[in-house]
């Protein structure tokens, strides 16, 4: 072959490699845009689902207070007063039923998708037990007291209650900069066995960011749940409280209500298995104790309203997981809101 068709083999041969190297590439980048454009829309789509669950009633615009599954999924109130306010009987109602992906697939018009949804305090309380002494049948306790906001030390005005068989006390104290404070309450020794407290702690930033802690004195222990073993809760919708028992023999006698501000007794008659709450005027949340008798057995336990924290919705630890955090306002206190989307793990 002569010399310059070789040199012509060579030059096509290095034209044409880099044109399939640039064709490849250019491939590459298309699908790396198409990608990321297919990724773009898929969350743009699903933030929009987000939003119109923090913000928009649902429908029917009042599906909290019935027992019907809503069609169009959303924990708004029908008539808003500020950016994202959530109903309380709709938080109350997805704590209650706990409503399965089906009706959520319905409700949100998401049918390959899975949801889930956390609702928590912005203001995390810890309580620590820290000395305990008794005279003249009274025994006397102090405790330690953290707070915490996004795991940083928040100060705080507290307000806490012992709640005990026949007896009833407070304490006020504060957390200061470095979220650390404490405070005594006394207790008569006869009745620690059945004793709660319960501690309020309001934000100085904001007061509208008040938390709630409950500690057990028989168990000396924080309790983050309330105990099922006696019966369960449903509510409150529409300020009803009512309540579940396997044993006959449960008679609920009376109750109280509690806030940052305020306590109220609860009437309850007994024979049934609800009461009505009394509305308290402040924004914090509320802690419900009921006591009554189990085969002549004296007893307490305890609820909130609204009924947080909370987490329903699948496990997303095997699937892909996009989270949309707000900051949402519930009968004017401030609570975290966590909606999850994943793959359906069939």
């Amino acid at each position: 072959m002569p010399t310059s068709s070789i040199d012509t083999f060579f030059a096509c041969t290095v034209i044409l490699a880099a044109a399939l190297i640039a064709t490849i590439s250019v491939a590459s980048t298309l699908q790396l845009q198409i990608n990321d454009s297919q990724d773009t829309n898929k969350q743009s789509y699903l933030n929009a689902l987000a939003d119109h669950i923090i913000n928009s009633p649902g429908t029917p615009s009042n599906w909290g207070t019935t027992n019907t599954a809503p069609s169009d999924f959303g924990l708004a109130t029908s008539t808003p007063q500020s950016f994202s306010e959530l109903d309380v009987n709709k938080i109350n109602r997805v704590y209650n039923s706990s409503l399965s992906h089906s009706e959520f697939a319905t409700s949100t018009n998401i049918y390959n998708t899975a949801l889930g949804l956390k609702v928590s305090q912005i203001l995390n309380i810890n309580i620590q037990q820290s000395t305990s002494s008794t005279n003249n049948n009274l025994t006397k306790f102090t405790f330690n007291i953290s707070t915490t906001i996004n795991s940083k030390p928040a100060s705080t005005v507290l307000h806490a209650y012992s709640k005990a068989d026949n007896s009833l006390s407070n304490a006020t104290s504060n957390t200061s900069k470095n979220g650390n404070g404490n405070f005594t309450i006394e207790i008569p020794e006869t009745e620690i066995a059945n004793a709660y407290l319960i501690v309020f702690a309001q934000a100085l930033s904001d007061n509208r960011i008040t938390s709630f802690a409950v500690y057990n004195f028989n168990s000396s222990t924080q309790e983050f749940a309330p105990d099922q073993d006696i019966f369960t809760f449903d509510g409150p919708i529409n300020n009803n409280l009512t309540w579940n028992s396997n044993d006959p023999s449960m008679i609920v006698e009376k109750g109280e209500i509690f806030s940052f501000e305020y306590v109220q007794n609860v009437s309850v008659t007994q024979g049934t298995s609800f009461c009505l709450l009394p509305n308290l005027v402040d924004a914090s949340p509320q802690i419900i104790i009921l006591n009554g008798h189990i085969n002549g057995t004296y007893f307490q336990t305890w609820t909130t309203n609204p009924r947080i924290p909370f987490e329903i919705g699948p496990d997303f630890s095997q699937s892909e997981q996009n989270i949309f955090t707000y900051i949402v306002n519930i009968k004017g206190n401030l609570y975290k809101i966590e909606i999850s989307f994943g793959d359906l793990q069939l």
